[in-house]
């Protein structure tokens, strides 16, 4: 299941029309809406259905809010209505608009669907509209304002388009709506309540859906629908088809850098495109640019790298700057007008940070949105975190500083919900499905030069682009996800999604057989994976895959009680010096078997361990109170107010017991039992039993047993 992303992008592509043609000329409406789409007409694969004398044909362009991966989201036609706000790029009639069907197993294809536009109403507010998962609190009124049209099509097979041609019906420059809806009474749109709901305000989406049932303090409701998926709008699949009446702005967008670990000077990609009646020409691209927030500075540029005026790519370079410094900035294109000498497009204000690496540390991209910080706190001293929400997806000079050189541990551990950029290939800048950095190149050459690569993703197939609308699919032959990671066959969102799993495993495994014996709330030979219910209070987004087929040398490591595999360990062939740890699920949610809203922290940091153990990462955490010569070493714990830090240091990878008793000597529960890592070793208690039973205040004893020593301290629990 994608993530959330509350992130409107666009690509835009247009043409104008050979059979465009002039109408009135109104006052020109200036800079065109930044966040809408412009593509090719005609649009390939649109199967028609006409309900008036207008030909899609007389349509110069198409205004969308998607870039094409909504399509595994849209809902499916025939339940509730849904549409889309359309903001005009200049005055325009409406010819037509499609929309593509989304249909379950059962199937709707065929049943009457009603479909509608109309205008905005009046001075709404439609940054106030509720989110689908957030109850109404106050009287609404709908965003629908005046009808302009409606009539009624069949439901579409899945993923089919349905365009809906139109008779004329002029919107000027006016917001409008495009929609359908379902046929029963309790869904048209002629049955909707006057009071429902809402809630703080929320970004400017144009994606709406009225439901009859849910979340209603009435009969119904309308929210604004703002579920994104890779920084994409889901906006249902509608697109409207538009006769525009007068020039319009240029289309120009800006590559959004990523932070760097480059100083050097850095190209900023921007593609531009310009359509008009007349003369078509992008006749300067401004790059404004400022440093730490200083005074703007401009730069420019008249000629495209590629294409041309009327199409092409433009490249203008930001000056280097230092480690520490941050830039922002944003692009202004300009064409030649038919009514006013000069319309322009300015782009979104984009920012990033030239940051460095650490000599002697280890890469950890967290691009999930949740706060996983299992990792973090075990290799505190050596670490680089590189957080994808905020920095962007790591580029060459951040992914090849661990890869090459730089005295580092040569490890990249990747967690993840789905991202596309490690499917990327070497694909910097424009081109595949927007602009995007990519990452795949950079983890071959790490894994080429004998570093180890651990993937932590629930979304992985889709990510690393072998399941394009998630499912079951093979790895095609000499693809990198084969050759370097060694999967034959992946089941994205497979048979374990939905709920909290059981996963068993060998308690005699040698690199993870410890987190199976038994330790913290786990059972001796199995473990309970909850993913993100501790966070989200349920199992909705639990979408657990797995590997369907696997390279010869590849060992799997866990399995269902039905065999299937969602995590497995690779080396790489042939010699190679490399290791791959691969799970199909987010490490840090392994859970209480009896209730699934707790994280068990003590497996979790025993799958860590282990793990980053078997790639010869030590954990990197010092502490100057241990001496050197040391065999073992427990340290001290503070009073406990909520949960216990408890550190002990090896001399080298053993085995280890970790146990917490009572002042009589009862024991409450083992926390450790197996193989721990060299050197400073942190095991987190939350001041429960083995039961699940928080403990009373008083005084507590934490033992460890290793290598022959018996070391024991007292603790205070104070809550």
């Amino acid at each position: 299941m994608r993530k959330f992303v509350l992130l409107v992008l666009v690509v835009a592509v247009g043409l104008w029309a050979a059979n465009g043609v002039l109408l009135e000329l109104r006052p020109a409406v200036g800079n065109a809406p930044s966040e809408y789409r412009v593509v090719k007409f005609p649009a390939p694969d649109q199967q028609p259905h006409s309900f008036g004398s207008r030909d899609i044909g007389d349509a110069n362009y198409i205004i969308q809010y998607d870039t094409e991966s909504w399509a595994y989201y849209c809902p499916r036609p025939c339940e509730d209505s849904m549409v889309v706000r359309f903001v005009p790029p200049a005055a325009c009639s409406l010819v037509a608009f499609t929309w593509i069907g989304y249909n379950d197993a059962t199937g709707a294809t065929g049943q009457p669907v009603g479909v509608f536009a109309s205008l905005a109403n009046p001075g709404e507010n439609f940054s106030t509209y509720p989110g689908v998962e957030e109850y109404h609190t106050a009287p609404l009124v709908h965003p629908l304002g005046t009808n302009l049209w409606n009539g009624t099509t069949s439901a579409p097979g899945n993923m089919v388009w349905d365009t809906v041609n139109i008779p004329a019906v002029e919107v000027w420059d006016s917001t409008f709506f495009c929609g359908y809806s379902g046929i029963n009474p309790e869904d048209t749109i002629a049955c909707l309540a006057e009071s429902w709901i809402p809630m703080p305000a929320v970004i400017d989406i144009h994606t709406y859906q009225y439901n009859g049932d849910a979340f209603a303090v009435d009969s119904g409701a309308w929210f604004c629908y703002y579920y994104t998926a890779d920084d994409e709008a889901l906006a249902f699949g509608i697109r409207a088809y538009i006769k525009a009446y007068e020039d319009v702005a240029p289309v120009v967008r800006a590559e959004e850098l990523p932070y760097s670990y480059t100083t050097g000077a850095r190209t900023v990609n921007i593609y531009g495109q310009d359509f008009s009646p007349d003369s078509c020409a992008v006749i300067r691209m401004d790059l404004h640019y400022a440093i730490n927030a200083g005074s703007w500075n401009t730069l420019s540029s008249t000629v495209p790298v590629s294409g041309t005026v009327e199409e092409g790519i433009w490249e203008i370079d930001i000056p280097a700057v230092g480690v520490g410094d941050t830039v922002d900035y944003y692009v202004v294109g300009w064409d030649v007008a038919i009514s006013t000498p000069e319309l322009s497009c300015t782009t979104a204000t984009y920012t990033y940070t030239i940051m460095a690496g650490t000599p002697g540390h280890f890469l950890y991209v967290d691009n999930d949105y949740t706060n996983a910080t299992a990792l973090p706190d075990l290799y505190l001293d050596i670490i680089d975190v590189w957080d994808h929400g905020t920095y962007g997806s790591p580029d060459s000079s951040v992914l090849c500083f661990y890869t090459t050189g730089n005295d580092t541990q040569m490890t990249v551990v990747w967690r993840d919900w789905g991202c596309l950029d490690l499917g990327q290939g070497a694909n910097y800048g424009l081109g595949g499905d927007g602009i995007r950095h990519s990452d795949s190149t950079w983890i071959k050459l790490l894994l080429d030069n004998g570093g180890h690569f651990w993937l932590s993703d629930e979304d992985q197939g889709y990510g690393l682009g072998i399941c394009p609308g998630y499912g079951q699919q093979s790895v095609p032959g000499g693809h990198w996800v084969r050759e370097y990671l060694g999967i034959q066959g992946m089941f994205d969102d497979g048979p374990l999604s939905g709920s909290g799993t059981i996963l068993y495993g060998d308690p005699t495994d040698p690199v993870i057989g410890d987190l199976f014996g038994g330790i913290g709330y786990q059972t001796a030979g199995q473990i309970y994976i909850a993913p993100y219910a501790p966070i989200t209070g349920n199992l909705n987004y639990a979408y657990v895959g797995n590997y369907d087929s696997l390279q010869t040398g590849a060992v799997m490591n866990m399995f269902d009680a039905a065999g299937l595999i969602p995590s497995y360990r690779y080396e790489g062939p042939g010699g190679s010096d490399y290791k791959v740890y691969n799970d199909f699920w987010p490490f840090d949610y392994i859970c209480n078997p009896a209730d699934s809203m707790e994280i068990d922290e003590v497996a979790v940091d025993s799958l860590v361990q282990d793990v980053l153990g078997w790639f010869n990462v030590a954990s990197g955490v010092t502490d100057n109170t241990l001496e050197p010569g040391k065999v073992v070493e427990l340290l001290p714990v503070n009073p406990v107010i909520r949960d216990a830090m408890i550190r002990f240091s090896l001399p080298t990878r053993m085995m280890a017991t970790l146990s917490i008793y009572d002042n009589t000597g009862r024991l409450i529960k083992n926390l450790v039992n197996g193989m721990r890592n060299a050197g400073l070793n942190t095991v987190r208690w939350n001041g429960k039993d083995s039961e699940g039973n928080s403990v009373a205040n008083g005084v507590y004893f934490y033992h460890l047993s290793a290598d022959g020593k018996n070391l024991s301290n007292k603790m205070v629990v104070v809550r």
